[in-house]
């Protein structure tokens, strides 16, 4: 049912892109934002360059950018906004189609059915700063043999002309992740790792049942049931704030953590500690001290797929609880240069300079 269901998705974008005759706007940018950390730096310097922005928000963001009190009102007021739901497909395909340049941050799979045209620029700025499991065709989980649904993932992968990176890590696992090796790498860094000068409140006069330095613990998502005795738990370390992935069923997030940034937990936490998410590099990156807790390593390997980067990392991690706690006793020095060779505090408008040539 659910490839019947895909096909015909499929089929309607491929149709409706035949009748649909519109030509790039000069100055008109479509910007899509599933995860706001790197888009919303570059859809503020946009909006301040003049340039007119479409906002193809996901439904999460509804609050933030609909509601006068949501945190993104201001920033998009004027502009076009068109939730991702499959019933605003054609507002959907017309904004991106009327674009000179188009910003993504993750797969759409809509985007492998729609026609490019050759005035149009599509920029990619992936979501995460790093790579610790395997994705796209790397995925275990892909069957490789399976030929239409190769040429569907690849279909959407080359609707992407430029990739934002930070590092030759990245270049090197986009190009045998999404079989990128033709594409442009745009060296330019990140937003989400730009030390902004804009002061923030230390969270933890927020948090009343947090006063002493907290740990913060971000575990990316399984597909699978990990062991009650694996996890990590509030008992297992004094002040331990959770914050989980939002597809993961094994933890659940604090309560007093639920409506806070996973940026500004980890810009106030005296440790970080994590598994296999790219949260790994971008903490190190800010300077926390960091640990990794890997109880299900082999498994998680062997069902998803962990990079050769993540091993080469996590030299010293933690397997039990007892052991965490052991490692934590001592501080682990990392070596992410490899991640982060190309990172400058001014990622955003080197990025803006980029879309300034290939706009006009």
């Amino acid at each position: 049912m659910r490839k019947l269901i895909k096909f015909s998705y499929l089929f309607i974008i491929k149709f409706i892109n035949l009748f649909c005759k519109v030509k790039p706007k000069a100055r008109h940018m479509t910007i899509l934002m599933t995860f706001e950390e790197d888009v919303i730096p570059l859809a503020k310097a946009s909006i301040k360059e003049g340039y007119t922005v479409t906002l193809l928000y996901h439904p999460k963001y509804a609050h933030a950018v609909l509601n006068p009190d949501g945190k993104y009102y201001e920033l998009f007021k004027a502009s076009k906004k068109i939730a991702l739901s499959n019933r605003l497909i054609i507002q959907q395909m017309r904004a991106i189609l009327t674009s000179k340049v188009i910003v993504i941050d993750t797969y759409y799979l809509m985007l492998g059915s729609m026609k490019r045209s050759a005035s149009q620029t599509v920029i990619q700025l992936w979501h995460a700063t790093s790579a610790m499991k395997q994705f796209g065709l790397q995925d275990k989980h892909v069957d490789l043999n399976n030929k239409p649904l190769i040429q569907q993932y690849q279909s959407v992968y080359d609707y992407t002309d430029t990739y934002v990176v930070a590092g030759d890590y990245m270049i090197d696992i986009f190009k045998q992740s999404f079989n990128a090796h033709d594409k442009y790498f745009l060296k330019t860094g990140l937003p989400r790792l730009e030390k902004r000068c804009t002061a923030v409140t230390d969270i933890r006069s927020t948090l009343p049942n947090i006063t002493a330095p907290y740990t913060l613990f971000v575990p990316t998502y399984r597909e699978y049931h990990l062991d009650d005795k694996l996890r990590l738990t509030h008992d297992a370390l004094p002040n331990l704030i959770i914050k989980a992935h939002p597809s993961d069923r094994n933890y659940q997030t604090d309560i007093i953590a639920k409506e806070i940034p996973t940026e500004n937990l980890m810009e106030h936490a005296d440790v970080v500690i994590t598994d296999y998410s790219s949260l790994l590099v971008e903490a190190i990156y800010k300077g926390n001290r960091v640990y990794c807790y890997a109880p299900d390593e082999a498994q998680y390997n062997q069902e998803r797929g962990l990079s050769k980067y993540y091993y080469n990392l996590t030299h010293k991690k933690a397997q039990t609880v007892a052991q965490l706690q052991q490692l934590m006793q001592h501080d682990i020095e990392y070596d992410i240069q490899g991640w982060v060779n190309y990172q400058t505090d001014h990622a955003t408008q080197a990025i803006m300079a980029y879309i300034k040539e290939v706009i006009h």
